[in-house]
């Protein structure tokens, strides 16, 4: 997700952090939401291999997708990874259809 890390307001991020300290090492997951592709919105997320399945990626996409949906019309979206079943059921609930990424 690097190459859509833009600064002109079309690219949000959300990072959960464990504990109070908010350095690399206390990363649990991110989250990441753009506008830059041309055709379709983008998601995507990423968690701790050791702490996946404890419900941090669906949160963190929630959350994101919820804050950002009144800037961005419903409609397609692309989910970064279509290995994880959870991008479909998430996006369709905010309203969106996910499209696979080719």
């Amino acid at each position: 997700m690097v190459r859509w890390s833009y600064h002109d307001g079309s690219t949000w991020a959300l990072v959960l952090f464990e504990g109070t300290k908010r350095d690399p090492a206390s990363i649990v997951g991110w989250a990441v939401f753009t506008l830059q592709e041309a055709e379709h919105p983008i998601v995507g997320v990423y968690v701790d291999p050791k702490r996946r399945g404890l419900g941090y990626g669906s949160e963190l996409v929630t959350r994101l997708i919820d804050q950002c949906k009144d800037k961005v019309r419903q409609g397609k979206i692309y989910a970064v990874s279509d290995w994880w079943p959870k991008y479909t059921e998430i996006i369709g609930t905010a309203g969106f259809e996910q499209l696979e990424w080719d």
